[in-house]
């Protein structure tokens, strides 16, 4: 499978170096930084498939990167990396929200296939999200002979941001915004 991009975030540089070459026909564009700090830039004005970092930087751990990325983004795969392999370290990565923990060195392979894993399971979420905000729009205009045109407005524009862009990821007030007009819908 391949995808459109590819964040990575490491701060040997050797390593960095490694990973865009073992990845460069994985993704259209590979980036690769050294810092949670350059990543949070990049992460800022631009979108990912995929965010692989390590845990053990200088400026910013990747947990910190971590946590930043899933207020962000909450949907967008994250694959943790670490050259120590700690139990600890497994459970807290997992418990932040990251999809996949690999411990280095690895093989090609194996990161290709936790990259197919967490696009497939990142794209499975977005099209759950998108199916609800189709279902919610049909409800409301079916259930109603005039739909409040601000509602559905705001769900055009939501679901057109997806059909645009379908790596981009709604924000916590798109979700909440569906969870409303959901028990609105139902309560009708």
């Amino acid at each position: 499978m391949n995808i459109n991009s590819i964040l990575i975030v490491d701060d040997e540089a050797m390593f960095r170096d490694m990973m865009v070459e073992m990845l460069k026909n994985k993704a259209s564009k590979t980036i690769a930084v050294e810092s949670g700090s350059q990543a949070l830039k990049i992460l800022s004005r631009d979108i990912f498939d995929v965010v692989i970092t390590d845990i053990k930087m200088p400026d910013m751990n990747g947990f910190q990167l971590l946590e930043y990325i899933r207020f962000v983004d909450p949907i967008v795969p994250v694959i943790v990396m670490t050259g120590y392999n700690s139990v600890h370290d497994m459970q807290e990565a997992m418990e932040k929200g990251a999809t996949e923990y690999l411990v280095k060195p690895f093989k090609k392979e194996e990161i290709e296939i936790y990259i197919d894993r967490a696009v497939i399971l990142s794209l499975s979420k977005r099209s759950k999200i998108l199916l609800k905000y189709h279902t919610i729009a049909n409800n409301l205009i079916s259930q109603s002979s005039e739909p409040d045109k601000n509602e559905l407005i705001i769900i055009g524009k939501r679901l057109m941001k997806y059909i645009n862009t379908p790596n981009l990821c709604l924000d916590q007030s798109d979700i909440e915004l569906a969870k409303k007009l959901e028990n609105t819908v139902l309560v009708n």
